[in-house]
């Protein structure tokens, strides 16, 4: 496998069981089991050489059918795996049926869990439960900061227009587009940032229509000034 002696010696204090396993009865059958889904075995054995000691129809074989029937191919099986070694190692029913039928509560595409596997690995009551936009994210508190943003605009609406600044206000609104899409592409939405930008957008828009007014009024001052002179 190209295993150095490092490497052999990790594998040893991971899982000095694996010592005990039978070379051509076990680990040379889960070697070749992984191999065959596009594995790379020597990588995987040196970052959970637990998953060799599991049982190929037991626990390996009940695993893949368990991905595959839910739409992945073996090459996404196997890129999972490679990713994430400890992968095969969780219970089924204790872990992976749960976890996925929470997985699909949330509005991610199941490609997200080839590109992310660890995703098993975490515990839904601590973990993955807890809402990603709650109060103790980012997800919440900007929001929660950034409402000083629409406010500050709208205390401004009380000032003369001849103090705006347009190309501010400008700047404003794009800003605001801007976090507005990001706000409703980013996984999970986040409605509370959305619903703060769209106010924000508004009281901007309202401001630019303020400043163009005036100015337009300022213009036609200037016009009939010229006219009388």
């Amino acid at each position: 496998m190209g295993l150095s002696a490092e490497s052999i010696g990790k594998i040893l204090k991971r899982c000095p069981n694996i010592i005990s396993y039978r070379v051509e009865e076990k680990l040379r059958h889960t070697a070749e089991y992984f191999h065959s889904m596009g594995v790379n075995v020597a990588v995987l054995l040196h970052r959970c050489p637990q998953t060799f000691g599991l049982s190929i129809e037991a626990n390996l074989k009940p695993m893949t059918e368990f991905f595959l029937g839910r739409g992945y191919s073996i090459e996404e099986v196997g890129i999972m795996i490679s990713r994430y070694g400890a992968l095969y190692t969780f219970s089924l029913a204790e872990n992976l049926i749960p976890k996925w039928e929470f997985f699909l509560t949330m509005d991610y595409s199941k490609e997200e869990l080839v590109k992310f596997p660890q995703y098993f690995g975490y515990s839904l009551e601590e973990r993955t439960k807890p809402s990603p936009i709650g109060p103790k994210t980012t997800h919440f508190w900007g929001p929660v900061f950034n409402w000083s943003i629409p406010i500050a605009a709208f205390v401004d609406t009380k000032k003369p227009p001849e103090m705006i600044s347009g190309n501010m206000t400008a700047v404003m609104c794009v800003y605001s587009a801007m976090f507005m899409r990001f706000a409703w592409m980013v996984q999970p939405r986040n409605l509370h940032l959305l619903v703060c930008h769209v106010s924000n957008e508004t009281v901007q828009l309202y401001q630019l229509s303020r400043w163009i007014k005036a100015r337009g009024s300022l213009q036609q001052e200037k016009e009939e000034q010229a006219k009388g002179q």
